[in-house]
């Protein structure tokens, strides 16, 4: 089956709206990425089962589930094979009688902000559920999550979560559709952060033994904030994210990734990390899809 024919079928099945060769940096936080072979946005686990079943009978075995304000940084090679975006029907918020929140997996944490004050740790969270998990940062819910759900093959499943635990995480194929959570602010060991990090936060943040006074003041120190190359800056206000411009790559701002450890590392001993994953295809395989494009 060509492309052409299971974007036909693709957008034939209710709740599914499909685009080839759409550019990624239309739907990521910091406006990075290229192409998407496609792009499907499915509205609900009945869209998702039916198109995935078309998606496999087509030969297709490689697709990516991308949450809103996932914060994942795209290469600008694109993404091979098929990204689901998951619609409205993974937006939702329940309250139990015993207080505890249904939320799903698409919907922003800062949704509970209405809450009331026990939930202000979580409402302060950037993303939704789905997104900690596709970056496997679902640790972040230990100590709030009590259970979840989510979608695998033609069924759903269930999970209990124990008092204190963080989920493991999902299979490749899995879509999570739910989150059910208790109000429990969260910081993991080792950590000056009280939230996951927001897509500008591209930094892991060093260990407070290795670094007291967190990421933020060895930046200070080193009057790094307002640090520019080309479209991304380093920014000056919030201390420790990146901005964009206007018309940056994800190569340029690797540059300015690269550019910090070296100086942070010189002028400070200090050892940075990537926290948030990139994702995308390889170069190679860029050049490989582009030679099939022009044949």
């Amino acid at each position: 089956m060509s492309e052409d024919d299971l974007l036909v079928q693709l957008n034939a099945v209710d709740g599914v709206t499909a685009r080839a060769d759409e550019p990624m940096h239309r739907h990521t936080p910091l406006r990075i990425g290229g192409p998407a072979d496609i792009y499907a946005e499915m509205r609900d686990v009945q869209a998702i089962k039916q198109g995935l079943a078309l998606v496999r009978a087509a030969g297709i075995r490689k697709w990516t589930v991308h949450w809103p304000e996932q914060a994942t940084l795209i290469r600008d090679t694109g993404m091979t094979g098929l990204v689901v975006r998951p619609g409205a029907g993974f937006h939702g918020l329940d309250i139990d009688d015993d207080g505890l929140v249904k939320l799903g997996a698409a919907t922003p944490f800062s949704a509970l902000a209405g809450l009331g004050p026990q939930w202000a740790g979580i409402a302060s969270w950037p993303g939704c559920a789905g997104g900690l998990f596709a970056i496997e940062q679902q640790e972040w819910l230990a100590g709030a999550i009590t259970g979840l759900a989510f979608a695998r093959g033609r069924g759903a499943k269930t999970v209990a979560i124990e008092p204190g635990a963080a989920p493991e995480n999902l299979g490749p194929s899995d879509v999570l559709m739910w989150v059910r959570l208790r109000p429990s602010p969260v910081s993991p060991h080792g950590t000056t952060r009280v939230r996951p990090p927001r897509a500008g936060e591209i930094f892991a943040e060093p260990g407070v033994q290795e670094c007291p006074g967190g990421l933020a003041a060895e930046l200070v120190k080193l009057d790094l904030p307002g640090t520019r190359l080309r479209a991304w800056r380093l920014n000056s206000h919030r201390v420790g994210e990146v901005e964009q411009l206007g018309g940056g790559t994800h190569t340029d701002l690797m540059h300015l990734v690269k550019a910090v450890e070296d100086r942070l590392l010189r002028g400070r001993g200090l050892e940075l990390n990537l926290g948030l994953p990139s994702a995308g295809r390889s170069a190679s395989a860029a050049s490989k899809r582009a030679a099939r494009r022009r044949s």
